[in-house]
């Protein structure tokens, strides 16, 4: 069985082109992308705006249940579709979506998308208008923040033809630094040709 798997490895590499190159990604993106949140860990991580949007995103949901949240998701969603603006530029307009629009601006190409999330999973910040309010029912949060401090989740990766690029979303627990205690989960939209 080893054998085997070795021999399709090297076919897969000998191959080349798309293939070689879809391997290469594949293979090095979980390690790249865990070195790459633990130099972000000490840096906006810990940022004072980050960390109290949530908590305060946190505190204003904490008496929502499931119809709640569905019905502000199906507002976002109608809003999306009528473009009057209500909840989505409550959120796009807030300081948490600024901080990570910055982030995104700043990251010379790595970032295609950060989407910060409460513990409900609804939004908080974001750096682009998402599809959708809730994202709870999704892998990023479910396979994150539901699994504590910590965990991690990475998606397919994706391969662009009109840019030639490849791309995954990588998500984590975010924890509040004074206790450690997981107050929600980000979402980053990754360049993998800009991931060093």
């Amino acid at each position: 069985m080893k054998k085997l798997v070795i021999a399709v490895i090297l076919l897969v590499v000998v191959v080349g082109g798309a293939g070689g190159a879809y391997w290469y990604f594949v293979a090095s993106t979980p390690a790249k992308l865990k070195q790459h949140l633990q130099a972000i860990q000490n840096k906006w991580l810990t940022d004072k705006v980050l960390i109290d949007a949530i908590l305060e995103s946190n505190r204003n949901a904490i008496s929502w249940d499931e119809a709640k949240v569905k019905a502000l998701d199906d507002k976002w969603r109608s809003e999306k579709i009528s473009g009057k603006y209500d909840l989505i530029n409550e959120i796009f307009n807030s300081r948490a979506s600024s901080f990570v629009r910055e982030l995104k601006a700043n990251s010379n190409g790595l970032y295609k998308e950060i989407i910060v999330m409460n513990d409900k999973g609804t939004n908080v910040g974001m750096s682009d208008i998402t599809s959708d309010y809730w994202q709870g029912d999704e892998a990023k949060w479910q396979q994150t923040y539901l699994k504590g401090a910590g965990a991690t989740h990475i998606a397919e990766t994706e391969f662009d033809e009109s840019t030639l690029s490849y791309s995954t979303q990588f998500s984590f627990t975010v924890t509040n630094p004074e206790d450690q205690q997981p107050i929600g989960a980000i979402t980053l939209g990754v360049s993998l040709n800009h991931l060093k």
